[in-house]
């Protein structure tokens, strides 16, 4: 066979070959690619570093407001010896269903389709709910800390005999020293039962306290103090991250405290 009639039969191998190489530029130049890109970037990004969440109820208010978007840094607890959530982080955190109810007038939906939906536009993207319900709460003690309240002079909650400063604390259950407190006949609702926090686990409580739904809402009477048994307790490897930043409303933008 003589050297031309060997490249000929090379042609269309060869333009074949070109052929891929040209869709294969085609298809990364393309929108497509560039919204899978910037879909991978913004999942690794939400896996790893920092998450957005919105905030579903005012259990935190007026320290985060119903609907504002706040940034969860998920790197605040992982790196370093020790690195763990302290008294007064405000955290996010997955619900154990095992331990907390469900929102109030929630039904769980396990369709597959609703499941995608929100692991793409929650998990991926944090622009809606997330497949795992999360609570945003303040930390109030941790393993080994021993908590009460009230103290008997300002109400105030107590860990490891030191009474709370807490001016974030919006609508807390009503005391009045000698009149309607943790001694009195008539009870308050803000008393609760001295209790060490046990190991790996967080206390946690909301800021707005006459209607968040926490870590001491079982415990809450306005009767009689509550057994220990009442307390519902965050796990620590529950915890996803710190609520660091509000990022919407823009009237809202800057670091939560």
């Amino acid at each position: 066979m003589s050297q031309n009639s060997s490249e000929l039969m090379g042609m269309p191998v060869q333009r074949a070959n070109e052929g891929q190489h040209d869709a294969k530029r085609g298809f990364l130049k393309s929108p497509l690619f560039h919204l899978l890109a910037a879909i991978l970037v913004v999942a690794l990004f939400q896996g790893f570093v920092a998450k957005l969440f919105v905030v579903p109820t005012g259990s935190m208010q007026p320290t985060i407001e119903i609907g504002e978007r706040i940034v969860v840094d998920k790197t605040a607890y992982r790196y370093g010896a020790g690195k763990t959530p302290q008294p007064s982080d405000i955290v996010v955190f997955k619900k154990d269903v095992e331990t907390w109810e469900s929102s109030k007038g929630e039904v769980q939906d396990k369709s597959t389709v609703k499941y995608a939906i929100k692991f793409v536009l929650g998990d991926l993207l944090g622009i809606g709910p997330t497949t795992n319900e999360l609570l945003v709460k303040r930390v109030i003690a941790v393993e080994g800390q021993v908590v009460r309240c009230c103290s008997s002079d300002s109400g105030a909650m107590v860990v490891d005999g030191v009474p709370l400063d807490e001016p974030y604390v919006f609508k807390d259950p009503t005391t009045v020293a000698n009149k309607f407190d943790c001694g009195s006949d008539s009870y308050s609702s803000r008393c609760l039962p001295t209790v060490t926090v046990p190991e790996g686990k967080l206390l946690v409580l909301g800021d707005h306290r006459a209607i968040s739904d926490d870590g001491a809402t079982e415990c809450r009477s306005d009767k009689e103090q509550q057994s220990v048994d009442c307390y519902r307790w965050v796990d620590r490897k529950d915890v996803v991250g710190k609520a660091s930043f509000k990022i919407w409303p823009l009237s809202s933008w800057g670091p939560i405290h």
